[in-house]
């Protein structure tokens, strides 16, 4: 009997990953950001190059800006959090809706709801946490530039163009 329900349920959750794997491929090849990231990797990868030089012969190197994060602007963080907060109130429907579905295969099944309840509160948390990263943006206190500065809320930084590229071939010396 409990396996009747666990293995059907069980499966309908791993096509919903699957799912949500393949649309998050397709949403990370449409954003713009891999000729910032590649400069960003180049420019890391090239400062730890100095630096363990530098470490090498006793010496220590100033930590270059690039490697904090920086804030992202009020209309993206306000974007986000309509977004998250919109996929909060469909992930909770959704799995409000499957649990009660007399006809359904996700029909009183305990992983229905407890998917749809926790996919819901988790992304109506992210979506409250880029609210308030979108009304205070940079009176924050401390401790949540330091968040913005080592996580995902923060944005890339890269060197000017006009720094040294090692990619660059066409540069004339």
């Amino acid at each position: 009997m409990i396996l009747g329900v666990f293995f059907p349920s069980l499966m309908g959750f791993g096509i919903l990953v699957s799912g949500a794997l393949l649309l998050a491929d397709v949403v990370n090849r449409l954003l713009p950001h891999r000729g910032r990231r590649r400069r960003h990797r180049i420019a890391v990868g090239a400062h730890g190059i100095v630096a363990g030089a530098a470490a090498a012969t006793g010496r220590g190197l100033a930590a270059p800006p690039f490697l904090i994060r920086e804030f992202r602007s009020r209309t993206t963080y306000l974007a986000a959090a309509l977004l998250l907060g919109a996929s909060g109130a469909v992930a909770l429907a959704a799995g409000l809706a499957a649990h009660g579905d007399v006809r359904g295969v996700f029909y009183r099944s305990p992983w229905a709801f407890g998917l749809g309840v926790g996919f819901g509160i988790a992304f109506e948390v992210l979506a409250l946490c880029a609210l308030v990263l979108a009304a205070g943006h940079r009176q924050l206190p401390q401790w949540v530039h330091w968040a913005v500065g080592h996580s995902l809320l923060g944005r890339l930084r890269v060197p000017p163009r006009g720094a040294i590229n090692p990619l660059d071939h066409h540069r004339e010396e």
